[in-house]
């Protein structure tokens, strides 16, 4: 889900989605959002600002994926409930 970065000398710049860890981790997980960016919550939200700002479905779906996926690590860090 982390972009990849490509460095040469003094520039640096990220190109594309990694393809390291775990397929079906990464399967489900775009599973999941796929049906919550049909919701009016925060991240069908936040699936429509990332279209609106010309990203297509799949870069916007692993967008709002990715932001699940903070928020998940989030909780697990802190061991404090998930409040929407």
């Amino acid at each position: 889900m982390a972009p990849r970065v490509r460095s040469s000398g003094t520039s640096v710049r990220s190109v594309r989605a990694s393809r390291r860890g775990d397929a079906r981790l990464k399967s489900l997980l775009i599973f999941s959002c796929n049906s919550l960016v049909r919701s009016s919550g925060r991240y069908g939200e936040y699936y429509r600002a990332c279209r609106a700002r010309g990203m297509g479905h799949g870069r916007a779906l692993k967008a709002v994926a990715r932001k699940r996926l903070r928020a998940i690590y989030a909780v697990m860090r802190d061991r404090v409930p998930y409040r929407e």
